[in-house]
């Protein structure tokens, strides 16, 4: 994970994996991606459909008049 968001470079980014682990997956990861790190939720959403995971996530912005 921690190549990976060093690749991409986020401003932030949201951590999801299964409560078993959880934990240990934030604990494992460089401080570099640590400060990126604006949530992390315990949750399993392998067998969730894109549109289920976005909406979990992307709340929808509201439209100014």
């Amino acid at each position: 994970m921690d190549a990976l968001i060093a690749k991409r470079s986020p401003a932030r980014w949201i951590l999801a994996a299964p409560s078993a682990i959880l934990p240990r997956v934030r604990d494992a990861l460089h401080p570099r991606s640590k400060k990126k790190l604006v949530d992390s939720q315990a949750a399993d959403l392998t067998k969730l459909s894109l549109k289920q995971v976005e909406a979990r996530f992307f709340k929808p912005t509201a439209k100014v008049a």
